[in-house]
């Protein structure tokens, strides 16, 4: 049987007085590091899936949507979760969206209520477009640029400056029920005495008023809508069209009634 050593035999050498029972630890290397803490984590939902304005912050949360930003996206946006809904329901995505509606048309009566939300406001003007029922107040407010159509005739187009490259005749619609006409009009003088005009809208066959003008016994004028939102009365013979233009006054919310023929 083999002796052991001293080494062997030898009890392990005491550090500060105490026995070491087991073997020492390595000391630390030079290059190692403690251990970082974990960065915080936005809080998770049910299947994992971290919220987009938990993870972003609201002011990137809205930036990402601002260049995302027409009517159906934030529309489907508000969907995603209660917290969606309350951040875009602020007015800060919808604002530019009714902004460069209204600049793109000549009649916006959305842009004159500040009463309702900025979402509201969207909505209201997308709705006015395909409003297509003409009210009083409107035709009695707005000016109307008249011109014949060529169907009209020689004798009536040589009254007309349209035709020669001149600026179009001026039409007003009365709350009276009359027509009258600018005091330096061509057509109008020629006219002069002859006869009155008078106007008054055209029920449909199911009842409905707006649709169609009436100007004495010439045929029925049918209302209908620019592309830029205006509003036009046409016959076989006639057009009228609303004198309205980018950026004036109806445009940035000026409502029929408060104020009448502007341009």
């Amino acid at each position: 049987m083999p002796v052991a050593t001293r080494a062997q035999q030898a009890p392990q050498a005491a550090v500060g007085g105490v026995a070491q029972l087991g073997p020492a630890s390595p000391p630390p290397r030079p290059h190692q590091r403690a251990a970082e803490p974990a960065l915080h984590q936005p809080p998770a939902d049910a299947s994992g899936s971290v919220c987009p304005l938990a993870a972003l912050g609201v002011d990137l949360f809205y930036e990402v949507l601002s260049h995302l930003g027409d009517a159906e996206t934030l529309q489907a946006a508000e969907r995603v979760s209660r917290g969606w809904r309350a951040a875009i329901a602020d007015g800060r995505l919808w604002r530019p969206l009714c902004e460069a509606a209204w600049a793109a048309c000549v009649y916006s009566p959305a842009a004159a209520r500040p009463d309702l939300t900025w979402r509201q406001r969207h909505a209201l003007t997308l709705a006015d477009r395909q409003r297509a029922t003409l009210t009083a107040d409107e035709l009695c407010t707005f000016t109307w640029l008249f011109r014949f159509k060529s169907e009209a005739g020689r004798f009536w187009l040589a009254l007309d400056p349209w035709w020669v490259g001149l600026p179009q005749l001026r039409r007003f619609f009365h709350a009276d029920g009359s027509l009258t006409a600018a005091p330096e009009d061509p057509l109008w003088a020629a006219l002069a005495g002859e006869h009155e005009t008078r106007w008054r809208f055209c029920k449909t066959r199911h009842g409905v008023k707006g649709l169609y003008v009436k100007v004495n016994h010439w045929p029925s004028l049918t209302v209908s809508r620019t592309p830029a939102g205006g509003w036009q009365l046409e016959n076989e013979w006639v057009v009228y069209a609303a004198a309205l233009q980018p950026g004036g006054p109806y445009a940035r919310g000026l409502l029929p009634g408060v104020a009448s023929h502007q341009e």
